[in-house]
Order: C-alpha cells, then structure tokens, then sequence
C-alpha cells in the first residue's frame, strides 16, 4: 500500500465526510436566517448564499475533482477521450455563464425620475422604468421583466439573463449527464481491472466514483426536468411567474366556486326543510323496532303482525 493510498484511506475519506457533514451544516444554517433578517442582495454571490446554491456549487467542485483525478485516468479509447473533451468545453462554459450571472445586478431600469404611480415601489421607494415589475422578497429589490428567482444562481431571472439561464442550465445538465455516463464507465474498468487504481488505490477510488455517480445521477434527473419545464414555457409563450401566478389564481377561483356551492347547498336546505315525523310515525317506527328486536331472541320464530292505526284524542282506536 503507497503513501497516497494510505492518505486517502485514513485522511482523504474521512475529511470528505467531515466536508460533507460541514456543508449540511453550513446549508441548514443559512435556511433558518429569517427573511426579514436579510439586507438587500446585490449580486448573487452575496452573502449569505441559499442552501441549493451551497448544495449545487459543492457537488460540483466535487465532481470536478473526481473527474479530472479518477475518472480520466480511466478513458483510454479515443470515443473516450472524446467525451472528456466535451466534458471540460461545457464545464468551462457552464463556469463562465455561472461568474456573469452571478455578479451582475438583475435589478434595472431603476431611476430617481418621478414617472407615474404605476412605476413606483413602496417597498423599494423608488420607480423602475419598465413592463412586468416585480419586488422579489429574496433579493428585496425589484426586477424588471421578472421570470423568477433561481435559489441555485440566488438571483432573479428575468427577461434580459434569460438567455444565459436557459445556457447555462443546458450546460449544466449537459455536465451532469457527462458526468454520469464517464463516472459509469469507469466504474466498470476498474471492477473488471482493466485500469490502474493509482494514487487513491482500489478503496479511494471506488469510494470516489460511487460517491460522484450517486450526487450526479439525481442531480441530473432534477436539472433535465427544470430544463424541460423552460423548454415548455419557450413552447407556451409564458414564463415561470406567469404560470405561477395563474395557477394560483385557478385555485382561488376553485375555492371560491367550491363556497359558492356550499352556500348554494345551505340556502337550498333552509328554504325546503325535511319534516320532523309525526308521532305517529314515531310511534310506527317504535313498534316495528321492537318487533324486529323480538324476533331474533332464542325461542322466538315468528313476527307476529303489528296494525298501527291513529287514535284519536280519547285513546280510543
């Protein structure tokens, strides 16, 4: 066993573990700041980050460092090296739409020209100069032209970056699934020892590509879905905040038909009430209740046959 296998084994999982156990902390600390606690964000990688922001920027350094330590050292055929190819001209893309959309401000067409109530935020006490203005409650500005607010960038989408979005979720889910068909791979040459396991022996290595495919794999199912819901509103000619709001007007409206016919029902009932039973009818339904009764005791075989007629006032039938 060599020198950087023995680090692996009893340094480098170990401190991959207390890593992982660190940034669960750090992503849970972050998600119990209250909102109201949080000042206005100028760009996205303003502090404090969101939780999936922590979350996906850490799995993807992880699977970096797996890719280039691990899983390269693995390709060997030329379709291979193809696919590492691709891999590392969509990471370095994905990696710059990431930096452009992260230290831009989404917040423009903010002016100090008094220009109609219509422009004006009471939150954010100033006019915006545009069409479909929304204040966004995470970042506490507005946003012109507003699709929505992305926890993974932690800044807001809108109509001028949704070009770079739509990019760099592409490429990210192109990342993701390259990831998972290398990582795959070369998975398989090393069960079938037809690769070499150094630096990080057979344990390192294993432990490394399982651990990157079991983070790739089901962050590449929720990248591809998240694509595909864009994809349907480019189809559509919606956005996200349009389809959201009109989802939520459809179920306002639903709870309020659903009222409407509960009152309905009500107002029907008390115009048309059932008639309380005469009594005798009461008296009816007694003495038939009492006659089923006796007929299922031990020894009773027969019902015998009760007349009910109406009495009059002295009693008398």
């Amino acid at each position: 066993m060599g020198l950087s296998e023995d680090l692996t084994n009893y340094v480098g999982i170990p401190l991959c573990i207390l890593g992982a156990i660190a940034i669960g902390l750090l992503a849970r600390h972050v998600s119990s700041i209250p909102e109201r606690e949080k000042k206005q964000r100028a760009i996205g990688i303003t502090y404090p980050w969101d939780k999936w922001q922590i979350l996906v920027v850490t799995v993807t350094l992880y699977n970096i460092f797996v890719f280039y330590a691990v899983v390269a050292r693995a390709m060997e055929s030329t379709v291979e090296t193809v696919l590492d190819l691709i891999e590392t001209l969509l990471l370095l893309l994905t990696i710059g739409l990431w930096v452009y959309l992260s230290v831009t401000d989404p917040c423009i067409a903010k002016t100090e020209k008094s220009i109609g109530n219509e422009y004006w935020c009471r939150f954010c006490q100033a006019y915006y100069d545009g069409e479909k203005r929304k204040h966004c409650r995470h970042c506490k500005k507005c946003v012109i032209g507003f699709d929505h607010h992305c926890f993974f960038l932690n800044t807001c989408i809108a109509d001028h970056n949704y070009k770079q979005f739509m990019t760099v979720l592409c490429t990210y889910t192109g990342i993701l699934l390259m990831q998972v068909v290398t990582t795959a791979i070369a998975i398989h040459r090393h069960i079938q020892d037809k690769t070499g396991s150094e630096p990080f022996g057979d344990v390192g290595s294993h432990f490394f590509l399982w651990t990157s495919l079991i983070l790739s794999f089901p962050s590449f199912c929720g990248a591809a879905a998240l694509l595909g819901l864009h994809l349907f509103f480019i189809a559509t000619g919606t956005n996200t905040f349009k389809w959201l709001k009109q989802e939520y007007e459809e179920e306002k409206l639903r709870a309020k038909l659903k009222a409407y016919e509960l009152e309905m029902t009500r107002g029907i009932e008390a115009l048309n009430p059932v008639p309380a039973p005469t009594e005798a009818e009461s008296m009816q339904e007694k003495v038939v209740s009492k006659a089923l009764e006796d007929s299922v005791r031990p020894g009773v075989t027969q019902v015998q046959d009760v007349v009910i007629t109406e009495t009059d006032h002295d009693g008398r039938a």
